[in-house]
């Protein structure tokens, strides 16, 4: 199977990273402010160095 990103054009990778970066960015900070108001328990973790955010209730 391949990866649909060796079919994108330079511009369309740039975009697509860029979309992902802004999305990862406000589920972060929206992560941040649910700990903050108690509604969850927020947690990180790295794998494989990339690091994975989310979020438990009680």
């Amino acid at each position: 199977m391949k990866n649909l990103r060796d079919h994108m054009t330079n511009i369309e990778l740039i975009l697509t990273m860029l979309a992902e970066a802004t999305t990862t960015k406000q589920l972060q900070q929206g992560l941040a402010q649910l700990g903050e108001e108690g509604a969850i328990q927020v947690f990180s973790v790295e794998i494989h160095r990339r690091k994975a955010s989310g979020g438990m209730t009680s």
